[in-house]
């Protein structure tokens, strides 16, 4: 169905197809096409948009089923929205431009899809999206107008833009996908939200000008591809598990926060970079690891907090401005050739939190500050593995160094309450800090062996903790008792380490590092003339050399050679415990265990004399044992084994034929049991001085060694006259002669005497002919006829007609606009040449190439335009050809792998699966999917994954994955697998059951404990622990307790034994306090005893005859009255009268008695002797009770028995009566005075 006109239709359009035949709707020429209400395209019709067509509804269109909608150049498109269903198809396939392009929203679902691709720029329109149900909305080509202004990602659904404009606000749930083209450019993008395993990828060499914000939850992915940049952004959030990679050469120029929390990952990998970010944050168990030159260069804060983990390999951080903070138990780690620069300052705050630096490592940080953390130096080698200008470790901060680094401070130490824990380390090895001063100094510490902890510029002045001391000049700070002082030579010139090396001290060690191994040491100090005299010298080091007063430690370096140059003649040598091997050369001798030599070899099999081995004071040197046996002749310095027979004597001696030592008379220089040269006058001969007037030297048997002038030589044991032309000899034979003459060892000939008309001649021939004569093939010289030659080499050669340049018979060059042709002069007949040398052809026409055998120009194959070598080897080809590996294709050979065609030839796009190579496309390997060279796999295929080095590998070969295995690899790995190269996984080691890398466990097998290096160790190798669970020490033996970290156990004191203690201490001081309070109160009770008795009469009852009277409450008296008159008829006015009473205790506990009265009575007073009584069971006491009357009166009246019960706190009362009369005195009693009235007075 085809439309060329305009068409109004007031009602909803619906173009279907049946079973039997395809519906094709198509507006061409100009045709319009206006619906007031819905299209509606359904089962598998078609509806199409072409040429200058007009359409416009004033509702939705809508395909269903399969159905296609079409649009293409040069037309006007108005509609509310898009929706479709069942996997449809929207095409707008424009190479031109559209003219118009109005739409609201557009719907897709169900596998539906929406194509744009449009060659032309000028698409301006702003679409809003909603892609549902695995649904596709793609650009073939970009458009630099378009704005994708709303969009919604769910279930599945996939946005593939090319190059646009700007991406408005995009929400992407439930799997969905936003992958950006390879080489595309968005200029702006303002808000895009990734939720449940959203995912987020951009092509290579795709390019973001700006990101305001990103943020992916729910195990999110994005990915940055090669090559590709984010210009700049302004926030990304990553959070609950959301997964971040930077694939190579990919960069963030320009970024303020890169936040990353809840289990969120993050990757960079090789030569990725951050370029600028103002904020970088790592929370809740968020984990960044960087890769192969991976790189951020400017951060302005780093946060690393909540158990995160920041792990660095062989990449750089280059300017933190502010900080890099790490707390709440996380952990930055940088391993391999990492480089930290520029960092303001390092922030290590609470406990568990940790900085780890390992392998080649380094950091450069103007501030370090450790408070309650842990920083971990665990660098090998002698190197600088920190610098900073301050560092400062407190409140329980603690450093960990482990092997031989060190740290460079060049300001101030500060260690205040600070735990130092080293490992692999002694005093041999470099002081770990270097710093300018040391200004408070409050450590603990925990090491196996003595160690240097700083050497400070400053003296060190503040007080030292116990176990310290100070050393050269109060700037080096040992942790020690040991004077030991050891310089560290850091190269061949003898520059040191220290400044304060080299020194003069008896106990100072020159010690090479590793990467030094030799060095020459000059030694002109004898052994006795140090300059401190008070110093003790300690016993020589392990792995040392003593020579004369200097000392080197050979503990850092082995396979060394030690030269030694001095003027002392016998160097003195002590050797400790050298098991390195050394070799040690001089100019003079070493003297070591009585044995002298110019060299020695050390090594753990023993000490080897090289040179010249000899005894110093005597005996034989014993090559077996390598040590002296005396000799029995006392001139004798060196003999045989059995130390009879002497092999050499004294200077002045000489051995005779009987081994004796002889002193040899006129001899000037004597060596080695021999005389060397005789007085003047006289020759050696048979070691004896003779006087020979010809001969200079004689051997031992007479004849002559060396003759005395130059013109004699030896023959037949005798000087002769030697030949004159003679140039060199050997006092043998003539060995050379002059030129012209040759040597027969006798005598010199000359050569033209042994070869006719020879110059020269050597090796039996001649080798230069006299002048006219010329050396023929066979070697002889004979007569040279020619006349005038024509050979460059001066001969006279055959003819060539037209030749110029002719060398060794052979015609090299021909005449002008002549050729050579098969050695000949010709004329040229190629009319295909356009360059003509004098040799051959140049250059020929186009399509013609220059053949060498023939040396014609021949015509290439009818493909090439031009060609070389040979007709098939093109170098360009016609108009419709391209050139590929030098052959001449067209683009039918094209179709099918070429998405994109060159109108003049060749492929610009190839199609997936294919690369472009020159303008050719090659398939891919088998295992790639995308790929851009035959080697590189941008992508791999379904069953393949991509490791980090780009090869695509079989999915089923990648082993310990918790995960199903996609293209990117393992995300996640199984127990005991660890993650590498960022997507595989490799077994841990055998004692491991989780770990971060090979040999770094994170959790033991329960049979081993977890040690703070990450290795896994067994309870036999931890000392006195006795049981083992999570991979930590729980239980030890008694007294002891496991660490905080549960890998060792340490010396505890055991609570409930210290209770037991105190408790049982406490209890013998109190049994001693009861004793003592007892035994006080005894004694103070019976002191009061002894004092009342003094004073009161206490007895008991049944051993006395008092009869005594009971009354109530347990009391018994022994009257139960008290009669004054008893013995007296009248009780004496004002004085007292004294009677005695006693009272007993007739009851089970003691009873207090005391006396009172009832009523107050001012008649008489009564005193009661003693006062109060204490009164055991049956026990009485005799009571004096005195009455003082105050007037003359008659007494009867009663007193009160008050008795009290200690046991029971009860207090009874008995009354006893007290009677008395007094005498008659002019004390009367007022009560007998009766007032009578005066009789007269009164009233009447």
């Amino acid at each position: 169905m085809t439309l060329t006109e305009t068409c109004n239709l007031n009602d909803t359009l619906k173009i279907t197809s049946d079973s039997q035949t395809q519906t094709i709707f198509t507006m061409v020429g100009a045709s319009v096409l206006n619906v007031v209400g819905e299209l509606i395209c359904e089962h598998d019709s078609i509806f199409e948009i072409k040429y200058d067509s007009n359409f416009t509804s004033t509702m939705d269109i809508i395909l269903k089923d399969q159905s296609q909608f079409n649009l293409f150049d040069d037309v006007v498109f108005k509609t509310n929205n898009v929706i479709q269903y069942n996997e449809s198809i929207f095409t707008i396939l424009a190479h031109h431009h559209i003219r118009r392009f109005d739409m609201n929203t557009i719907y897709l679902y169900n596998n539906s899809t929406f194509k744009i691709k449009i060659s032309s720029p000028f698409f301006d329109t702003r679409l809003k999206l909603r892609i549902y149900d695995n649904a596709i909305f793609e650009m073939e080509e970009g458009n630099e107008l378009l704005t994708l202004e709303d969009i919604e990602l769910n279930n599945n659904g996939s946005l593939i833009p090319d190059s646009i404009n700007y991406m408005v606000f995009l929400n992407s749930f439930q799997n969905s996908s936003l992958f950006i083209k390879p080489n595309a450019t968005i200029n702006s993008i303002h808000e895009l939200h990734f939720n449940q395993n959203g995912f987020f990828q951009m092509g290579v060499l795709s390019n973001i000008k700006y990101l305001y914000e990103l943020e992916l939850r729910d195990n999110s992915v994005f990915n940055i591809l090669n090559n590709s940049t984010i210009e700049k952004a302004y926030r990304f959030y990553f959070n609950e598990n959301a997964f971040f990679t930077m694939y190579g050469y990919s960069s963030v120029l320009n970024s303020e926060n890169l936040i990353f929390t809840g289990y969120s990952k993050i990757i960079f990998l090789e030569n990725s970079l951050v370029n600028t970010t103002r904020n970088f944050e790592l929370n809740g168990n968020s984990n960044c690891q960087m890769f192969f030159e991976s790189k951020f260069n400017y951060v302005f804060t780093m946060y690393i907090r909540d158990f995160s983990t920041f792990i660095m390999n062989s990449s750089e951080i280059t300017q933190v401005q502010n900080y890099i903070i790490i707390s709440g138990s996380a952990l930055f780690e940088m391993n391999n050739d990492s480089i930290i620069r520029n960092v303001r300052q390092i922030k290590i705050n609470r406990k568990n939190s940790k900085f780890e630096m390992k392998n080649s490592s380094f950091l450069n940080s103007s501030s370090i500050e450790i408070t309650n953390g842990t920083f971990v130096l665990n660098i090998n080698g002698d190197r600088n593995g920190v610098n900073s200008t301050n560092l400062l470790c407190k409140n329980n901060g603690t450093f960990e160094v482990s092997y031989t680094s060190f740290i460079t401070i060049q300001d101030t130490l500060m260690l205040d309450s600070c735990n130092i824990i080293t490992a692999d380390r002694t005093i041999r090895d470099l002081p770990i800090f270097f710093t300018n001063q040391i200004n408070s100094i409050d450590f603990t510490f925990q090491s196996l062996s003595e160690v240097d902890l700083a050497f400070s510029v400053n003296p060190i002045q503040t007080t030292l903790p116990q176990n310290t001391k100070l050393l050269m000049g109060n700037r080096l700070l040992r942790l020690g008792t040991s004077n030991k002082v050891f310089c560290h030579l850091i190269n061949m010139k003898s520059d040191y380490s220290e400044p304060y090396c080299p020194c003069d001290s008896v106990n100072c060690y020159i010690t090479p590092l590793e990467n030094i191994t030799s060095i020459l040491l000059n030694i002109d100090t004898s052994i006795n003339t140090h300059q401190k005299y008070d110093e003790v010298e300690e016993e020589l080091d392990i792995e040392s050399v003593a020579i004369e007063n200097k000392k080197i430690s050979f503990y850092k370096t082995d396979n060394f050679i030690l030269g030694v140059i001095s003027h002392t003649e016998n160097l003195v040598t002590d050797i400790k415990s050298l098991t390195k091997t050394v070799l040690m050369v001089s100019n003079q001798s070493f003297v070591f265990q009585n044995v002298v030599s110019k060299s020695i070899y050390s090594s753990e099999n023993g000490t080897k004399f090289i040179i010249n081995p000899m005894c110093k004071n005597g005996g034989h040197f014993n090559t077996t044992t390598q040590q002296c046996d005396n000799c029995l002749d006392s001139n004798c310095i060196d003999c045989s084994y059995n130390s009879k027979e002497c092999l050499r004597c004294q200077q002045e001696y000489y051995i005779t034929n009987d081994s004796k030592c002889v002193e040899i008379p006129n001899c000037l220089l004597k060596r080695s049991n021999r005389c060397l040269k005789c007085s003047d006058g006289y020759l050696l001969t048979e070691n004896h001085c003779q006087n020979v007037s010809s001969c200079l030297i004689q051997t031992s048997n007479g004849t002559c060694q060396i003759c005395s002038l130059k013109t004699f030589n030896f023959n037949n044991s005798s000087c002769e006259i030697a030949d004159e032309h003679l140039l060199y000899t050997n006092q043998n034979n003539i060995i050379a002669c002059k030129s012209g003459y040759i040597t027969n060892s006798n005598n010199c000939q000359k050569c033209s005497d042994l070869y006719k008309s020879s110059e020269v001649c050597e090796n039996g021939r001649p080798t230069k002919c006299e002048i006219e004569f010329e050396m023929n093939k066979s070697g002889q010289c004979e007569h040279n006829n020619c006349s005038d030659p024509n050979d460059e080499n001066g001969r006279c050669s055959k003819f060539y007609d037209k030749c110029t340049f002719i060398t060794n018979s052979k015609c090299l060059e021909c005449y002008n606009n002549l050729i050579l042709n098969n050695a000949e002069c010709r004329t040229n007949y190629d009319l295909q040449c356009t360059n003509q040398s004098l040799v051959s052809c140049l250059r020929c026409k186009d399509a013609y190439y220059f053949n060498s055998s023939t040396n014609r120009c021949e015509r290439c194959d009818s493909n090439c335009l031009t060609c070389v070598m040979n007709m098939t080897y093109c170098l360009s080809c016609p108009p419709g050809f391209y050139i590929s590996n030098n052959i001449c294709k067209t683009n039918s050979e094209l179709v099918g792998i070429c998405t994109q065609f060159i109108s003049s030839g060749g492929c610009a796009k190839c199609a997936e699966g294919y690369y472009r190579n020159g303008l050719d496309c090659y398939k891919c390997d088998l295992s790639c999917s995308l790929c851009n060279t035959n080697f590189t796999c941008l992508t791999c295929n379904s069953t393949n994954y991509k490791t980090w080095s780009g090869d695509c590998k079989s999915q089923s070969s990648l082993i310990g994955c918790d995960v199903n295995v996609t293209q990117y690899g393992c995300t996640r790995c199984k127990e005991g697998y660890f993650q590498v190269n960022t997507n595989e996984c490799e077994k841990c080691d055998t004692t491991c059951l989780t770990c971060s890398f090979k040999r770094s466990c994170e959790s033991c097998l329960s049979s081993k404990v977890l040690l703070s290096s990450g290795i896994c160790v067994t309870l036999s190798q931890i000392t006195k622990c006795k049981e083992i669970i999570n991979s930590k020490c729980n239980k030890c033996s008694f007294w002891n307790a496991p660490s905080l970290d549960g890998t060792y156990c340490e010396k505890r004191a055991v609570w409930w034994v210290i209770l037991v203690v105190v408790l049982f201490i406490i209890f013998v001081l109190s049994i001693l306090v009861i004793v003592l309070i007892f035994s006080t109160k005894r004694i103070l009770k019976m002191i009061h005893t002894k004092e009342q008795e003094k004073t009161t009469t206490i007895f008991g009852m049944e051993k006395s005859n008092v009869k005594f009277n009971s009354l109530a409450n347990n009391i018994c008296v022994s009257s139960k009255e008290l009669n004054f008159n008893s013995e007296i008829e009248e009780i004496p006015v004002n004085t007292e009268t004294k009677i005695v009473f006693c009272v007993g205790n007739m009851s089970k506990n003691v009873l207090k008695i005391q006396f009172t009265t009832t009523t107050q009575i001012d008649k008489f007073t009564i005193r009661v002797t003693p006062e109060v009584v204490m009164l055991k069971k049956k026990f009485a006491c005799e009571f004096s009770i005195y009455l003082k009357p105050e007037c003359t009166c008659r007494i009867n009246n009663t007193i009160c028995i008050v008795s009290k019960n200690l046991k029971t706190n009860v207090e009874n009362i008995n009354e006893i009566i007290m009677k008395g009369i007094t005498s008659q005195s002019t004390r009367i009693d007022y009560e007998e005075l009766i007032e009578e009235s005066k009789l007269g007075e009164g009233s009447f």
